[in-house]
């Protein structure tokens, strides 16, 4: 859920969504990897990769790949949650 992963987002604080997006005219889900070639990383701005990528729709998968930790990099947390309204229970 993008509205649920942006803490700042709200009802109506949607501009450019939508219709200006087009309607979802793929064969079926897609499989997205996060960050695209750049993958999942520190420093990124996934708020401006979401906008350029998105929408996503239902059944969609979104693939987190990221570089496993080194003496120069830190560990990623990797939480599966049963549903969306244990995710909402956290934030």
């Amino acid at each position: 859920m993008v509205g649920s992963a942006n803490k700042d987002w709200q009802h109506g604080n949607y501009t450019g969504w939508g219709f200006n997006h087009g309607l979802n005219e793929t064969k079926g889900p897609n499989k997205i990897t996060v960050g695209g070639s750049e993958n999942w990383r520190y420093g990124f701005d996934y708020k401006q990769w979401a906008w350029k990528n998105g929408p996503f729709y239902i059944n969609d998968t979104l693939v987190f790949k990221y570089d496993p930790p080194n003496d120069t990099t830190r560990p990623h947390s990797v939480y599966l949650f049963q549903n969306p309204w244990s995710f909402m229970s956290v934030i």
